[in-house]
């Protein structure tokens, strides 16, 4: 595999067949099986409010520093817990990404980069 860099920006990927492709997508398979499956069973728990009921938020700075708040705050807990080699009931880590995500996702509605 072969990654080139068009005079226009573009990178387009040379693969051994023959086959190309453009676009220089980011390595989702470096995402852990752990994270994707600890994410998902913590956005189950927010589902008791709609399947997508974050997103009426995703424009919502208000709301969306509400999530980061919760973030910090599971952050500490994860951290404590960490510390004093102790379980916890909740998945506080998983509570941090997802919220992380929804902050994500405002940045991303409210001020757009080509980079994403």
């Amino acid at each position: 595999m072969k990654k080139i860099k068009q005079d226009d920006g573009k990178i387009v990927t040379h693969f051994k067949s023959g086959a190309a492709s453009s676009g220089d997508l980011p390595p989702f398979e470096c995402l852990t099986e752990t994270f994707l499956l600890r994410a998902a069973k913590r956005m189950r728990l927010g589902m008791y409010y709609g399947k997508h009921n974050w997103k009426k938020g995703a424009e919502d700075k208000q709301f969306i520093l509400d999530r980061l708040n919760h973030a910090m705050l599971h952050l500490v807990r994860a951290q404590a817990a960490i510390d004093s080699d102790e379980q916890t009931d909740d998945d506080n880590l998983a509570a941090v990404v997802v919220n992380c995500m929804f902050a994500m996702e405002y940045e991303q509605n409210v001020n757009p980069t080509s980079d994403t």
